[in-house]
């Protein structure tokens, strides 16, 4: 079941982030503009509705693969945190295609500068601890990852926030993360194994056979 507080986290994360990078880049000439709306949402160039599309369905895929499958692979074999960051470097290298597709928001942060690019590519593996963080802190439902992924992207996009600040946000995630790491140490240490799994659905056979055998017997009250 989702806990509430990490539910107000997941929805606060973002909007946080991007005020406390922006705030930070004042000091190296930022504006507080960019905590406006961008005028033009634009993941893929040139088509607005590309864009929404792969912000939202982009992840939904991503994490059938990675909340689903992949990270749940390594359970019981590593402690959490390792498997975080070895997820994070992978998904990391998983976006490094996308630098070599035209007009695509990756292509564009490459012409700008290799440093913007290298710097998406460091700004995941904080990401990665945090959401899979909140995956397992919510009993691994995906829509954890989901939501958390959906939100990094569309607020990425959403304010007019320069290449500049993006690295200054980059270290306020990578804070945050580990943060997340020193307070919850005891969670992030432990392998997956030994974290309360959820509850199997017994078939109804199970569950007679199970009560057959803990009445008692007639003999025994005797």
């Amino acid at each position: 079941m989702v806990n509430v507080r990490y539910v107000v986290f997941l929805i606060l994360f973002m909007p946080v982030t991007i005020t406390a990078s922006v705030l930070l880049s004042l000091p190296f000439g930022g504006s507080l503009d960019q905590l406006h709306l961008s005028p033009e949402f634009s993941i893929v160039s040139g088509s607005v509705i590309g864009s929404w599309v792969v912000a939202i369905l982009a992840p939904m895929l991503e994490e059938l693969g990675w909340s689903s499958y992949g990270i749940d692979s390594l359970r019981g074999k590593t402690r959490l945190i390792f498997q975080m960051l070895f997820f994070g470097l992978f998904w990391s290298i998983w976006h490094m295609p996308l630098f070599f597709i035209h007009g695509y928001y990756h292509s564009n942060l490459l012409a700008a500068s290799p440093w913007f690019a290298v710097n998406f590519l460091v700004s995941v593996v904080p990401l990665a601890v945090i959401k899979y963080w909140l995956y397992y802190r919510n009993n691994r439902i995906m829509l954890m990852s989901i939501l958390f992924h959906i939100l990094v992207n569309v607020s990425s996009e959403a304010f007019s926030m320069t290449n500049t600040t993006k690295c200054i946000e980059t270290g306020v995630i990578a804070v945050i993360a580990i943060l997340v790491v020193v307070i919850d140490r005891r969670f992030l240490i432990a392998r997956a194994s030994q974290l309360p799994q959820r509850p199997n659905k017994r078939s109804p056979h199970q569950l007679s056979t199970h009560t057959e055998a803990e009445k008692p017997s007639l003999a025994a009250l005797d």
